[in-house]
């Protein structure tokens, strides 16, 4: 089992994360001004992530032009595997 006591360093800071995030909503208002983008995020540990995202691009799109700029659709998907005789977990 990992713990956290197995991380060492931290490769990116909250403050490039967030940076970052930026950056790409910025790119995506550029590429989908004006038409629908449906956000997909896979598993909940994604929820945190996307809602950043989008709500980043929400505030880009307002900055550009004044209002929401880019349709967002957005949802989670949550998936389980299940085991079967074949397959030893």
């Amino acid at each position: 089992m990992v713990s956290l006591d197995d991380f060492t360093e931290v490769l990116f800071t909250e403050q490039q994360i967030q940076q970052r995030v930026a950056q790409l909503a910025s790119q995506i208002v550029q590429d989908y001004d004006g038409k629908t983008l449906i956000v997909l995020g896979v598993m909940k540990g994604a929820a945190p992530f996307m809602q950043d995202l989008c709500r980043e691009i929400y505030r880009e799109g307002l900055r550009r032009t004044g209002t929401i700029a880019v349709n967002l659709i957005e949802d989670i998907a949550i998936m389980s595997m299940y085991p079967s005789p074949e397959r030893q977990l």
